[in-house]
């Protein structure tokens, strides 16, 4: 799914680096990464992090940062992880009353990870 919404980047890859055009939007997006895996590894996201700052650099966008959940392998194990949930839930409470200024200002105030390491 991941390399799905990658691709579809492309066009804005290319009209801001081949085509050389201007920024075509009036506000720079901001990009929150939710990403999960089965495994534990330290390095788990680093990748998937990386290649979403890339496409978010072809919209002019903002990296805000993420949650990354870690030991979640199957389909529905999430709802196993009460306190994951919550704190989506809580995240998305913020972002939706958050000024956009706000959220650009002090991101801090959604209690983002800026780094995927545990």
């Amino acid at each position: 799914m991941c390399k799905l919404f990658f691709e579809r980047f492309q066009a804005f890859w290319a009209r801001k680096y081949i085509l050389k055009l201007p920024h075509p939007f009036n506000k720079k997006p901001k990009g929150i990464l939710l990403s999960l895996g089965g495994t534990k590894g330290k390095k788990l996201f680093e990748g998937v992090v990386r290649s979403f700052k890339y496409v978010l650099d072809t919209i002019y966008g903002i990296y805000l940062g993420g949650l990354f959940f870690r030991g979640i392998d199957k389909k529905g194990e999430i709802l196993n992880h009460k306190d994951y949930l919550e704190l989506a839930k809580n995240i998305g409470s913020k972002l939706s009353t958050l000024s956009e200024k706000e959220i650009i200002e002090s991101p801090e105030k959604l209690n983002l990870n800026t780094s995927p390491a545990p």
